[in-house]
Parts: C-alpha cells; structure tokens; sequence
C-alpha cells in the first residue's frame, strides 16, 4: 500500500531510507560529545506572554505553546563559546489566550541559533543564548534573549526571548522555550500511500495538473497539559521531517519536491457522531511546473471532517487535503494521505 522513497536526507541530514529498512536519528550527546543533530520537543512549561509597551493594552498569557525544533552543530565561532547550535524547523502551535476553536490556533516557523557560552561577561558562569527568526501566523518576527546566566543542563534548553522587532506599536511578545530531546521510540516513521498526490494550477483558467507523491515523514506526539485544554477531544501532532517528491526531474514529465513540517490536530467524535481534523505546515516547494527554485509555501486543510481516531495504543493513519493559503496563483494542495511504515 505504502511507497518506500529511494532516499531520504532526514533529521541528522545524513539518513537513509530504502525498502530494506531505515536509520535512525542521532541524538545530540552531552554537551562535550555532541553529534550532528537532535529534534526537540517543547516541555509544558513553555509559555506565550505579551506586555503592554504603550497605549492601553493589558498584559495576557497563554500557556498552550506546543511543537518541535531541530539543533544541530555549528563550529564554535566565539572563544568564550562552549558550543553553537544552528537552530532550524520550528513547527509550534500558538493558542491565542482568546481561542474559542482550534481553527483560532497559530502556525509558527522559523529558526535561528543557540550559543552555550562558559562566561556571562566577567561572570565565571556558565551562559546561554537564543536567537529566533520566526514567522507568527502571517507576520515575520525577530525573538533574542540576549546573553544570559543558564540553569537548565544540556540537552534540555529553558530561556525566554523577546521580540526585538515589534510589529505591534502597543506590545511586546516574549516566548519561554522550554524543551527537551524527542526520544528516539516516540519518533514514529510514516510514509505516503497510494493516493497522495500534488495538485498544481497555473491560473484559473488553466488546467489542474496531478503528481503522485511517495516519502516519508516523521509524527511526533504533543501530549497536552492537563487542565488546560479547551477543547474536549483534541489530540495534537507534528509532522516532521517531510520529504515528498514526485515525478522524474531527468526527463519530460513533471516533477514536484516538498520538504518541511507542520502540525496535524484531531478532534474526536462529538456527539453528532462527526470528527475533526486540521493540518497545517510550512513546506519548500521545487517543480518544474512554475518555479525550480525552491519556495517556502504555507499549506492549511481549515477545520474538516476527519477519520474516526484509533485508540491510545494505534498509530494514526491521515488523509487530509491541504491547500496553499496564498489567494493568488499557482495555486496548490497536496492530498496527505500516510500511515507508519509497516514492520520490515
């Protein structure tokens, strides 16, 4: 049912994956062994929180920050640096303190980097630092904590950045990241099937070309803090690590590479008997039927109606059309149709 991809270059940028089987990602050590990269996950102590800068604004809060990101090594640039991480696919679920649904949630993207220093100044403590280029729903944000005493222990990470570039004259948006290593087991490899597929239009006038899609993915679970969801029924996943393609490069026919992440939220059956589902992601996008370059597109399903959920101990399996939020043209969706790669 399932295609396997000829190769894959995965979470540590070095990963293979063929029909034999699939390697894993590394983790990254302790902080004098460290390997080539690691996929984070935000603990429940991460938070979202603004402050009023001017006008009348009343500070809020909203403890409903969920998601992943990657680390990976960078060469030590600074001689008081211990280590320099490269920060890349963020792939948060904000929920504005305001939500009434989850189609009010906020896909945030981005990355940055994080400098582990062995000094603060003249302080002889140990240091730490998070940069964040980050995209908030439609707005580009800058996020730095500046150089700060660190007391979490390596490889978790607990900082606060703030916004260093206010898009909003009246607020000031800080996030505290707190997270910790995705444990290999709970990184759970997918694949596309059979009717996954790429949907391209030129213009409105033109015609709806097809690309049937093969790769694989990555779904991560975000447990949700108990007492603070409001939403009854809801289940919450990232999908990481995706890497789809279609279509032959080398020769006439069309061909389309996706590569990036996303979140997928289910809401179990009300008691119309009806679930719910959404997915949204951030995806590079090359095909030869508008642009080689890669393009960084912003796909979302909305709120629709979704399969009925397994239980705790199954594994999902999606089908979902998502759909390029841009009104203009090209206009793309890609039909998501995946489950976990079947035991070799």
């Amino acid at each position: 049912m399932f295609r396997h991809a000829a190769q894959w270059i995965g979470l540590a940028g070095t990963l293979m994956m063929t029909g034999a089987g699939l390697a894993q990602p590394t983790e990254l050590g302790s902080a004098g062994n460290m390997r080539a990269a690691t996929l984070m996950r935000l603990d429940f102590a991460s938070s979202y929180r603004t402050e009023p800068v001017a006008c009348d604004h009343l500070p809020s809060q909203s403890e409903l920050v969920r998601g992943t990101l990657q680390m990976s090594v960078w060469p030590n640039t600074n001689s008081n640096a211990a280590h320099a991480l490269r920060v890349s696919d963020v792939n948060w679920l904000l929920t504005p303190p305001e939500r009434q649904r989850v189609s009010d949630d906020v896909l945030i993207t981005g990355g940055g980097f994080y400098v582990l220093t062995r000094s603060v100044g003249m302080l002889p403590v140990l240091g730490h630092q998070l940069v964040l280029d980050l995209r908030v729903g439609d707005e580009a944000v800058r996020f730095d904590s500046g150089l700060v005493p660190r007391g979490s222990v390596w490889p978790a990470i607990d900082i606060e950045v703030h916004e260093v570039t206010n898009v909003e004259p009246c607020e000031r948006r800080h996030f505290r990241v707190v997270a910790s290593p995705v444990p290999l087991p709970e990184q759970h490899v997918y694949v596309l099937g059979n009717a996954a597929a790429f949907y391209f239009q030129a213009s409105p006038l033109g015609p709806v070309i097809l690309v049937p899609l093969g790769g694989p993915s990555r779904m991560i679970n975000l447990p949700i803090e108990p007492g603070t969801q409001s939403v009854r029924g809801l289940s919450e996943w990232a999908k990481v690590a995706i890497q789809w393609a279609g279509g032959t490069p080398s020769n006439a026919e069309p061909f389309v590479v996706l590569n990036g992440g996303g979140c997928y939220q289910h809401v179990a059956a009300t008691g119309a008997g009806v679930s719910l589902g959404r997915m949204q992601a951030e995806l590079g996008v090359r095909t030869s039927l508008g642009f080689a370059a890669a393009r960084r597109v912003r796909f979302d399903s909305g709120l629709v109606a979704g399969a009925v959920w397994p239980d705790d101990t199954v594994l999902p399996f999606l089908h979902i059309m998502i759909e390029d939020t841009d009104p203009g043209y090209p206009h793309m969706q890609v039909d998501v149709v995946s489950g976990p790669l079947p035991p070799a």
